[in-house]
């Protein structure tokens, strides 16, 4: 199944095309409260499948949203972490909830 695409060139349609997936924002979310470990996440984003979740972690990994740090190699425990980029996003989540606290119900 091919990804679904605004096929827009507008810089709001390319951000929702990488990051306006399901999951994709409340990952960056849980991301800003520091490092987390994949069963950290699934709790956190309580509703999230594992697999979605993974796909979310390596869509982000690939876009150098994140990062994984491994504490064991040998069995790929690890933490991840917002990169430079993804605390980027911060500012911006934070005005959504500005906003929303504003605005919406």
């Amino acid at each position: 199944m091919a990804a679904r695409t605004y096929g827009q060139s507008c810089s709001i349609a390319t951000f929702l095309d990488a990051l306006g997936g399901r999951w994709s924002l409340l990952l960056v979310r849980e991301l800003m409260l520091g490092p987390r470990k994949f069963s950290q996440l699934l709790n956190g984003l309580q509703g999230i499948g594992p697999n979605l979740l993974s796909d979310r972690l390596s869509q982000f990994l690939e876009l150098g949203i994140i990062q994984k740090q491994s504490e064991n190699v040998q069995k790929g425990s690890g933490h991840y972490i917002l990169t430079e980029s993804g605390r980027g996003l911060e500012p911006i989540l934070l005005d959504i909830v500005r906003w929303s606290l504003t605005h919406l119900p």
